[in-house]
């Protein structure tokens, strides 16, 4: 499947892409108001009170310079989440993040909110464990459940609000479905990604995906959300806190690298820095000191016409949206 992530090493220019929504690396506190477009609402749930919003954090980052720290409070639901919108509402959607639970992260309840994405008619109507109607609302996110009773281990599960869950009025769980399950450990960095497909109205075939780096671990469709297509997904949704019950520790949760598109983004590529290159150039073979002595393959008496890249690994983004290698020659055409 192509991938835009592919055409970004680094995730660099991501957000130029035509199908990209969102994108930020939370490199500075000002992430929102540097990485959005102007229109861009971010609301943070939690209000004014610090203590209850998610933060941004320079001290830990997949890549870059900082992430967004979910920092859970021991005995609170806290850090409420952060809802991004303001761009039109669309029918599919792609939301890929990568997410760190702190190493020895101890699970208070069964599981732990994660990001997704809602379709909501009315901003200022969206309490939890409603049932939605097929006309006001309905949402997709990762949800990550312990493994079982004491242990560290957990893996994402797909959570969906729709008319036809049977949870109390709560949102429908699917459990992972495509292979064996992937558990995941505290202290590492994951790569999520999460897909929507609104049905057709008047017709059950709506779709949810979820890959855990770059893999297809839970696939559902056939899925009916809504009776109207007015309503469509026009917000994003950021989480960090338990679910159910309170966290019994103070303990951190970080995200990074998120990207909202209408197109499959993929997990990032990652390039590491060129290594530097000995750029000396032979002499008139006379010398025996540095970078005088010539190969016996070369012709004696003048200097082969030699082609340097300075930067082999990097790629630039071209005019066209598609990265290039930019080599630099370096030419010495002897005397």
């Amino acid at each position: 499947m192509a991938q835009i992530a592919a055409l970004y090493p680094n995730d660099v220019g991501i957000r130029n892409h035509p199908s990209v929504i969102y994108a930020t690396s939370f490199n500075s506190a000002n992430w929102s108001s540097t990485d959005f477009p102007s229109n861009t609402q971010v609301v943070y749930l939690g209000g004014t009170d610090p203590a209850a919003r998610p933060q941004w954090s320079g001290d830990e980052a997949y890549t870059g310079a900082g992430s967004l720290l979910h920092k859970q409070l021991a005995g609170t639901t806290k850090p409420s989440g952060i809802t991004i919108m303001g761009f039109p509402g669309v029918d599919e959607i792609y939301m890929r993040w990568y997410r760190k639970y702190q190493a020895g992260y101890r699970w208070g309840c069964q599981s732990s909110k994660n990001n997704g994405v809602y379709a909501i008619a009315d901003p200022s109507k969206n309490e939890a464990c409603v049932q939605p109607n097929g006309y006001d609302k309905f949402s997709f996110r990762a949800q990550d459940d312990r493994r079982s009773s004491g242990s560290g281990e957990f893996f994402g599960a797909l959570y969906s609000y729709h008319p036809h869950a049977n949870n109390g009025g709560c949102g429908e769980w699917y459990p992972q479905n495509q292979g064996a399950v992937k558990y995941q450990q505290p202290g590492n960095w994951y790569s999520y990604e999460i897909y929507i497909r609104a049905n057709t109205v008047g017709q059950w075939n709506g779709v949810l995906k979820m890959w855990i780096d770059g893999e297809l671990r839970g696939h559902q469709e056939g899925l009916e959300f809504r009776y109207t297509d007015q309503l469509k997904i026009n917000q994003v949704y950021l989480f960090g806190a338990m679910t159910v019950c309170t966290t019994p520790y103070t303990q951190m949760v970080w995200d990074d690298n998120l990207v909202v598109a209408t197109k499959y983004i993929g997990p990032m590529v990652t390039v590491s820095p060129a290594s530097p290159i000995d750029l000396r150039i032979g002499g008139s073979g006379r010398g025996s000191g540095r970078g005088s002595a010539k190969s016996a393959n070369e012709p004696q008496g003048r200097t082969q016409l030699r082609a340097v890249s300075l930067f082999p690994h990097q790629l630039l983004p071209s005019p066209m949206g598609t990265p290039t290698q930019c080599p630099l020659f370096l030419q010495d055409r002897g005397r």
